[in-house]
């Protein structure tokens, strides 16, 4: 990698910085970065120690391609900038929101991204970010370094959420999002037309799909908690039916549950996913399904993150991510 002419540090910090570092890293203009502490009290602070320090990453970047704007932007998309002390499951002021600005101009241009994020209305509720100048960063110990290279499957509680972006001249608006009472209307009622259809003969399906795939999704079955890899990948890219091959969810809307299955708080498009009353089991609940083909796809349940609040709750086996050799039906 050629280095720059020049370059730019930015000190921000939303919750364990194992996942902030992860997503960060990968943003075109970025150098460098590592974790540590920082917004606090203790000097030479460590994860054991580290007083009311939060937990931060420090980010080295090429201003000619990254722009300190387009930073704070994609932070703002990552995590939640709307809860006081707290990212997903991990709580405290470790893990609080803050902008740690070396400059002036760092200082202005936070300032205005806050006041727009905050104006735009896209987001669950007002930024509660802590806007301070830099102090000290203590870098943390090299088993925090890179963890997520180190350990693809470890824990995360970010990830990108495609909605909550500041208007662009000439973007169109996002779709509007889908919640639990639009869940609950659709199941009772009725669900959108789908872009198209797909209707198959049980044997297509049985000589398309695998064994295991087949019953899960032609036959409604379930697959075991935590058996794919699939509940761990945060990679870009989308999620297909395994039958039909049509997009049904985006990464940017995937999240660690901690259920056992992958789970996503939207699907890419309205029109692609049917709700399904499902009085089955005793229990009852909203089944989901392709809406072009009717595959089994899991459930959708509203105990999701903001600002949706959905999960829905999918089999790995009725998906194929990019690149897994998917193919329209």
């Amino acid at each position: 990698m050629n280095t720059p002419a020049s370059t730019e540090t930015a000190i921000l910090a939303g919750g364990c910085f194992w996942g902030m570092q992860e997503l960060i890293r990968h943003l075109p203009g970025v150098v460098s970065t590592r974790v540590g502490y920082s917004g606090g009290d203790v000097p030479h602070a460590t994860y054991r120690h580290h007083g009311t320090h939060a937990e931060a990453i420090e980010i080295v970047f090429d201003p000619s391609r990254l722009s300190y704007r387009a930073l704070l932007e994609f932070f703002f998309q990552i995590h939640d900038p709307t809860t006081p002390d707290r990212q997903g499951n991990d709580r405290g002021p470790s893990y609080r929101s803050g902008i740690y600005w070396l400059s002036e101009a760092q200082r202005q241009t936070a300032e205005r991204t806050i006041a727009e994020v905050n104006a735009s209305g896209r987001w669950p509720g007002p930024v509660v970010t802590e806007l301070k100048a830099a102090g000290p960063f203590w870098q943390a110990e090299p088993e925090h370094q890179d963890y997520l290279q180190h350990y693809p499957d470890g824990y995360t509680c970010h990830w990108v959420r495609p909605n909550w972006r500041l208007p662009q001249p000439g973007q169109p608006e996002p779709a509007p999002l889908i919640d639990w009472r639009e869940v609950l209307r659709r199941a009772r009622e009725g669900n959108v037309a789908p872009p198209r259809r797909v209707e198959r003969e049980p044997a297509f399906w049985q000589a398309r799909l695998t064994p295991e795939q087949y019953v899960v999704t032609r036959r409604k079955g379930t697959e075991r908690p935590f058996s794919s890899s699939m509940c761990g990948l945060f990679t870009p890219g989308r999620y297909h039916c395994a039958c039909c091959g049509t997009p049904l969810f985006d990464a940017g809307e995937k999240f660690d549950s901690g259920t056992g299955w992958p789970s996503f708080t939207q699907p890419v498009d309205g029109r692609v996913v049917a709700s399904h009353v499902d009085e089955s089991h005793g229990m009852v609940r909203v089944e989901v399904t392709c809406a072009v083909c009717d595959a089994h796809l899991g459930h959708v349940f509203p105990d999701g993150p903001p600002p949706s609040g959905l999960r829905y709750c999918i089999n790995a086996l009725s998906l194929e991510k990019d690149g897994q050799g998917v193919a329209g039906a």
